[in-house]
Parts: structure tokens; sequence; C-alpha cells
């Protein structure tokens, strides 16, 4: 049989000045897409596709909205665990890293958790003076997590999510000595149209964008009497890779070359 959990979490916002109601939508979308991508992430809950927050109950005098879960629809694995609980855990380990209150991530986040943690502290970073209230209790408030910010935290933690979401575009960086090198297009003054470009197969099967570490290395593959593109070149790069894939060469010498 399924009904609602006993756990929930409460959200009060003590707003100042009416909400906008895609933005209210917003918050409460992501909150629950949060939720579900928690527990999908955690080993200590067995979930199914139609596992959601859904409201138990609206009450009167500021926003105050209480959320929980439906039962047989979340299976913990830990006793005396509760997933409502354990995700609200987990929200204010969230903020709290990204209002700079601790440097220890409660998991390493992608652009989909970003997007979530803004939108859902939206409404109180847009009213200048407001408040929310987190409060996630279980067992008859015997198990409770309980966390507030006001207007100007909230801007802080948006703050906090931009410069996460910079990271995550920051290229990540690794070398290689003496791969094979050949070009597929390359920029011979400033005036060409053309954009280097280049393969090295031992790495990615597409041409990527090639940069150097100087310009007499460049001038070594280019400026020679034969046909640069007849050739092959033995080089060191540094490979710049966004999530894993490799997205640039830069490459740092070069030891040889010869004909294709």
């Amino acid at each position: 049989m399924i009904q609602m959990s006993e756990a929930k979490l409460t959200i009060k916002i003590e707003n100042k000045k009416p909400i906008e109601l895609i933005d209210f939508t917003d918050s409460f979308s992501s909150l629950g897409n949060q939720y579900y991508k928690f527990l999908s992430e955690n080993d200590d809950f067995s979930v199914k596709p139609e596992t959601k927050l859904y409201i138990k109950e609206i009450k009167t005098g500021s926003i105050i909205t209480e959320l929980s879960d439906l039962v047989p629809l979340v299976i913990p694995f830990v006793e005396n665990s509760n997933s409502v609980v354990e995700f609200t855990g987990f929200l204010k380990k969230g903020f709290d890293y990204f209002l700079g209150k601790t440097e220890s991530k409660p998991k390493e986040f992608d652009l989909k958790d970003c997007n979530n943690f803004n939108n859902i502290i939206k409404p109180i970073a847009k009213d200048n003076g407001s408040n929310v209230v987190f409060n996630g209790d279980w067992n008859f408030e015997q198990v409770t997590v309980n966390f507030n910010f006001n207007s100007v935290e909230a801007n802080a933690i948006q703050n906090g999510i931009l410069r996460e979401k910079e990271k995550l575009k920051e290229p990540e960086k690794r070398k290689e000595t003496k791969v094979l090198f050949y070009w597929d297009s390359a920029k011979y003054d400033d005036k060409s149209k053309s954009i280097d470009r280049g393969f090295i197969d031992s790495i990615h099967g597409s041409a990527l964008k090639v940069t150097f570490e100087d310009d007499t290395t460049k001038s070594k593959m280019l400026d020679i009497e034969e046909n640069p593109f007849h050739l092959a070149y033995i080089v060191d790069v540094e490979i710049h890779e966004i999530k894993n894939i490799p997205c640039l060469y830069k490459i740092l010498s070069l030891h040889d070359s010869f004909l294709k």
C-alpha cells in the first residue's frame, strides 16, 4: 500500500514581497529533481522511477510547504535511515559549501546539481530582507535537520554556485611525450582565416585546436621547405580536457618529423 511517509521536509519562506510564480515553481521543481538525483546516486536507498517529493500540506502565514515522499517507493538499506531527512542534511551541506562555511562538498557537483541548488534558493535571493527555513524531521521529530538562510546569504550562495560552475568549465590538463601529430589545418599568419587544428590519433579520433608553448616550435613545424601537410611530427603535448574529453592540444616541443 502506498501512503505518505511520516517524515517531512517543511520549507518556510518569509517573503517581503510577492514571489513570481515561475521562481516559486522552478524552486520546488528543482528541489524535486535534486531529491531524485540524490537518491539515485546514493547506495543507501533503492528508488523507483515514480519516486518524487509530494506536497503534503500548505499552511497559512508565510509560505509554508510540507513535502514528503511516498512509502514504499523509497526503500532504505541502512537501519534508522530516512530519505527525506538524509536529503535535508545533504541540502544543508551543499548550501554551506556554496556559502563558504566549509570546504567539504557532500559530493562532486555537476552542472545539474548547481542549477538545482541555484533555483531552490532563487526566490530568497531576489527578495531583499526575506528568509527561508528548511526543517526535515522524522519519527515524531526525534530526528531533525534544521537550517535557514536570509537573502544576503542566498545571494552569496548563488555567487558560490557560479564559481563552482566556472570550475566545471575549466579544462583539466595532462601531458604526453613523443606522440605522433599531423596537421588538419594551419594558420600561417595573422591574415589567414584558417585555424591551427591537428590530429593525435593515439589520444582522440577528431582534429582538435592547437596552441604552442612558444612561436619557435610552431615555426619549426610550418616555416619549412616541405609541405607541412605531408609530414608527421613527433611532439610533446599538453592535452586540455573538459569532463575527460580532449578539447585542445598545446604542443610543448618538437622532436622529429618525417614524410607520412
